[in-house]
């Protein structure tokens, strides 16, 4: 797999990534694997590519692995019990008791906990209602797009792309960023997705996840 620059960690904007990308390196000097890792990540950009309905299934399931190892890194003491408690069918099975314990236990604040419920909820209405059916009975059934109002709503509400247009470069006009409703979903999955493996694996902060960190 060959390395990203910045300019290529599609969705986040090239100054934004170089920017983030060398605050981490700043925290961390000795981490220059964890870094050539955080720019392979943008390899994920390529679920982003996939129809809306692989995009949000596959984009959620992608947070909820990570989520899972961001738990068990937090944990005291991890053995065959505690690994088996996110087994299907355990009580951190899903996605959305993971969200839970990781807000009551600290690891994340209430803005990633809203967005982490919102991708939960998109999801399943990709996954369990892949047809949108219209009100009328004159209109065949459709494939649910990001465009429906249901899910338009949903990534309206999310926390992050309101956050990410008040970046100053994005203000000045130097890096651009698409407003969509997917685009909105994207930017939000991406940029947890890689959040949570810098904070398990390079950071390890002991205060909440939060977008507010610059």
């Amino acid at each position: 797999m060959s390395l990203r620059t910045p300019d290529e960690l599609s969705p986040i904007p090239k100054e934004i990534a170089e920017r983030v990308v060398a605050q981490w390196q700043t925290k961390q000097p000795d981490g220059t694997d964890a870094m050539e890792k955080f720019r392979e990540m943008g390899d994920v950009s390529k679920i982003f590519t996939q129809t809306d309905r692989n995009c949000a299934v596959v984009g959620a399931v992608l947070i909820e692995e990570e989520l899972s190892q961001l738990l068990l890194s937090r944990f005291s003491n991890v053995n065959k019990e505690v690994r088996r408690m996110f087994h299907p069918d355990h009580v951190l099975a899903g996605l959305g008791p993971k969200i839970t314990l990781s807000y009551a236990l600290g690891i994340i604040d209430v803005d990633v906990y809203s967005d982490l419920h919102l991708i939960r909820k998109i999801r399943n209405h990709f996954a369990h209602a892949p047809l949108f059916h219209p009100e009328t009975n004159d209109s065949p059934p459709t494939a649910l797009t990001f465009q429906h109002k249901v899910i338009e709503r949903l990534t309206s509400a999310m926390k992050y792309p309101a956050i990410l247009s008040q970046f100053p470069e994005v203000k000045s006009g130097e890096a651009k960023i698409a407003t969509g409703s997917r685009a909105r979903f994207e930017y939000t999955c991406k940029w947890l997705y890689q959040i949570f493996w810098v904070n398990r694996t390079i950071t390890k902060y002991t205060t909440p996840i939060s977008y507010n960190i610059y």
